[in-house]
């Protein structure tokens, strides 16, 4: 709730402790900790917290590919999340990298069609 009211300070807390609960019950790579990691960098992007968002980007990306496959679209939301937080560090080389990453799922995907 306090996400969608944009008090990020007050949904921080509870989101990280939602996160180290996942990672108990199902381990550091567990999918069903994907909701609650995917509402924690949804909330550091909307906050505009690069650093976090980056950093907890990149554990949503381990758990997405193992589930899907790197080259699976599923994972590009992701990945596109993880380049423009690297872009607001000023990583753009790191950017640069994962965008022609996004490019190659894609020109796959429209090859398999």
């Amino acid at each position: 709730m306090y996400a969608f009211q944009k008090d990020f300070a007050k949904a921080e807390p509870i989101l990280l402790r939602a996160v180290k609960i996942d990672e108990i019950l199902y381990g550091h790579d567990g999918s069903e900790a994907l909701l609650n990691l995917t509402a924690l960098c949804g909330t550091y992007d909307l906050w505009g917290k690069p650093e976090n968002s980056e950093r907890f980007h990149k554990h949503l990306l381990v758990i997405l590919e193992k589930q899907y496959g790197p080259d699976n679209p599923i994972i590009v939301p992701a990945l596109t999340s993880q380049a423009q937080a690297l872009r607001s560090l000023g990583r753009n080389d790191e950017a640069t990298k994962i965008e022609q990453r996004i490019k190659t799922i894609h020109a796959t995907a429209m090859n398999q069609n």
